[in-house]
């Protein structure tokens, strides 16, 4: 193998040659007329293809002389380049060139000797060179005059070697301090800074249109902002520690890119100087780890401490867990990938990280195993029934407490669930808990498969009815669809606006697989799902009739983009997301609770490089069930969901609950509500000819009581009600806080910002 060379390092004596090559091409550049005027002569003697390329290739010369000098065109050529920075002396000199060969070209021997001396010779001027001769003379001398720099140039006498220093009497052992670009100066810092994100932001930089707002500068020059992305956009990758570090001239550790409240937002800090390091660095605790390597300015969550810290037990995966403290400010949302590399962990599925409701502290845990691996079998039927509030255990939270979902609460009514997952990633074997769910409960099973043969056999004959593909599941839906009509009509008159499970009256679970088959904007049977879908998802809590949906991505385009799924099932309902799309961090669509799910980071098995070949889909080495589940109001969190290893031995066919279908049409197509027309009708003691009345406009208050009339019963979030009403966020405020304490609006369960109807006592 062969040594690489090393290069000498210059000494400081080496001969300036760049002088001496600019001397060079500035006398060819200076001559080239004259030697252009000798080729004139014996143009007679040159054929005329050659002789009109020269002349051709001159009048290129003062063409692209021309666009250099105008700035147009650079040819690629080096700053540095004689041509490029003398542009105009090679215009003149092409120019003088041209000149010179046209004469030749046009009369011979004669025509240069014309050129030359017309200016001293008026008989010339007959033969029209007079015009010619000064043109060429001045083009002549202008080349001259603008190289004369560089023809005068002569070689610098080289300076004298300096004496070696004078050894110090005593050497130091303080290291050379590195020399770092300019930093920003406090001093006018403002518009410096708005000067140069026009490189990130502005229309010809690397995020185009991102704006940086809310600029704060500390004394040293140290500075915060906002960036905010155009409206309805994420915030560009390019704003990134990389890219400031960048332009604002500084390390990459000086610079900190934090998650704003929303998609569209970013909270970045550029320090001035280095940050101090930290004495003392303990890394054997987790306090010391968290001070040093996640804590400190350019870290992970600068600014935050670590307060309550104790030891997972050993069924809880072992290592640590703790609350994260921002001092009187918004805890900050950090990028897990970022926080695994600060704490030394090598997969992410060793970390768990999550908001509370004091928005000064999270909850961090590191694990040493994470305790979902095993997977979560079902024991037997009985782990599925649910509680005196309704509540079935489908699965475990990486705390290893239940997941706990309602189906149906007493009291209150049916509820409604999402599932988000991929193929693989245990949606449908959390679709087959929730069918042993209704066997063990008694509730009614309805499952449309659009996709087919997504289960297994005992799932299917555990449903009253079910239906294969886009016509068998719009059949299954049509039934369902039906009986909830009916169960509207049996209770008008009654004054039941509630609904609790009873043998007699059992719950229906209305199950839709893969949904945007059906709910998409190219489904054939678009509209017909949809407005099937929406009486569901707002009459059904108080009808008995809970809703499930499942698919592979929670974007209400794909399903819709209906306002009662948006409301009742991602918004009011139980979300469960497993491993899918990056995006899905980023959609609107999305509950606040789940800002820090990213369900792309879900790894299809628990150790990246294990190669799934030969892995069957039910092994606990793949990552199948493993997701994010919270309910309203409750926090994301990482939770694993249970599977039932054998149906058969869970199946029971007598605890089937069936339903009368007797005299129900499913094949006639259910037609959308269409919106009430106005009345025609006009009272009889009203003038022929009244004058048009304007309609009264509609106050906030109004768009309030409209939205949360629209939810069926169900509780909306502040910002829920600030998308659908489009008012303004303090303005809301005070109409919230009025109709809060008129009682026409009410806090479910005490929970400050979730907003619903006052229950109907009647």
């Amino acid at each position: 193998m062969t040594e690489p060379t090393t290069q000498p390092a210059p000494t400081g004596t080496e001969p300036n040659t760049s002088g001496t090559v600019d001397l060079t091409a500035a006398a060819l550049l200076a001559l080239s007329p004259a030697a252009a005027l000798a080729v004139g002569t014996q143009m007679d003697s040159i054929p005329g293809v050659i002789s009109a390329a020269l002349v051709a290739g001159a009048g290129a010369g003062v063409v692209t002389g021309t666009r250099m000098a105008t700035g147009h065109t650079t040819l690629n050529l080096p700053e540095t380049s004689l041509v490029r920075r003398q542009a105009w002396a090679l215009v003149s000199a092409s120019g003088a060139s041209l000149l010179s060969l046209l004469a030749g070209f046009l009369d011979g021997a004669a025509g240069p000797d014309a050129l030359l001396s017309t200016v001293f010779a008026p008989s010339w001027a007959q033969a029209g060179y007079t015009v010619m001769s000064g043109a060429w003379w001045a083009a002549t001398g202008f080349t001259v005059w603008q190289l004369r720099k560089q023809l005068l140039y002569r070689q610098p006498a080289p300076e004298p070697t300096p004496a070696p220093a004078e050894e110090p009497a005593a050497p130091t052992t303080e290291p050379p301090r590195p020399v770092l670009p300019q930093q920003i100066s406090p001093t006018g810092s403002v518009a410096r800074i708005l000067h140069m994100w026009q490189y990130i932001g502005g229309p010809n930089g690397v995020a185009p249109d991102h704006l940086l707002k809310d600029i704060e500068v500390a004394a040293d020059g140290s500075w915060t902002g906002r960036v905010l992305s155009p409206l309805g956009k994420t915030v560009s990758a390019h704003v990134s520690q990389g890219t400031l570090a960048q332009v604002y001239g500084c390390p990459d550790g000086w610079v900190t890119v934090a998650d704003g409240f929303n998609s569209g937002e970013r909270i970045v800090s550029v320090l001035s100087t280095a940050p101090a390091p930290t004495a003392g660095v303990d890394d054997s605790t987790p306090q010391g780890v968290w001070a040093a390597y996640v804590a400190a300015p350019g870290r992970p969550l600068p600014g935050t401490t670590l307060e309550n810290v104790g030891v997972n037990t050993a069924e809880q995966g072992g290592g640590w867990r703790a609350y994260v403290r921002a001092d009187r400010r918004r805890v900050p949302t950090p990028d897990l990938v970022d926080l695994a590399a600060a704490l030394g962990v090598d997969r992410l599925s060793l970390i768990s990280y999550v908001t509370t409701s004091d928005p000064t502290r999270a909850i961090v845990r590191v694990m040493d195993r994470n305790p979902l691996e095993d997977g979560m079998p079902i024991p037997s039927l009985d782990a599925l029934k649910a509680s005196d509030g309704g509540y079935i255990s489908i699965g475990r939270y990486v705390t290893m407490t239940e997941v706990l979902v309602q189906l149906c609460e007493p009291g209150d009514g049916a509820k409604h669930m999402m599932i988000a997952g991929a193929t693989g990633s245990g949606k449908s074997a959390l679709i087959e808990v929730l069918a042993l769910a209704c066997h063990a409960n008694g509730y009614a099973l309805v499952l449309a498969d659009p996709k087919g043969n997504s289960f297994r056999k005992q799932t299917y004959d555990m449903a009253a009815i079910h239906g294969f593909g886009i016509d068998g599941s719009m059949t299954a839906l049509r039934a369902a669809h039906a009986k909830l009509k009916q169960a509207q009509k049996d209770l008008e008159g009654t004054g039941q606006n509630t609904f609790t499970h009873t043998p007699e009256r059992p719950l229906t679970v209305v199950v839709l697989d893969e949904a945007s088959r059906l709910l998409n904007k190219n489904s054939p049977v678009k509209d017909e799902a949809v407005a099937i879908v929406d009486d569901f998802a707002s009459l059904g809590r108080a009808l008995g009739f809970s809703l499930v949906l499942a698919n592979q991505i929670v974007n209400l385009d794909q399903l819709g983009g209906s306002q009662a799924v948006r409301t009742n099932l991602i918004g009011g309902g139980t979300l469960v997301m497993l491993r899918t799309s990056s995006g899905q961090k980023h959609l609107a669509d999305l509950p606040d609770e789940f800002g820090l799910v990213d369900p792309s980071q879900i790894p299809q098995t628990w150790v990246r490089e294990l190669s799934l070949d030969g892995v069957p889909d039910g092994d606990p080495r793949r990552t199948y069930g493993l997701g994010y589940g919270a309910g309203p109001g409750a926090m994301a969190e990482m939770m694993r969901t249970s599977y039932a290893p054998d149906l058969s031995a869970l199946y029971d066919p007598t605890r089937v609950v069936q339903l009368d279908f007797t005299g129900v049409d499913t094949t006639a197509p259910v037609t959308p509500t269409a919106p009430a027309a106005p009345s025609s009708t006009r009272s009889s003691s009203a003038p022929a000819f009244a004058a048009p009345v304007a309609p009264a406009k509609e106050t906030v208050e109004d768009k309030v009581l409209a939205v949360l009339e629209e939810t069926g019963g169900g509780a909306l979030r502040r910002k829920q009600i600030l998308d659908l009403t489009q008012a303004g966020a303090a303005q809301l405020d005070r109409v919230l806080k009025k109709l809060r304490e008129t009682g026409a609006v009410i806090n479910p369960d005490g929970i400050e910002g979730l907003y619903a109807l006052p229950a109907d006592d009647n």
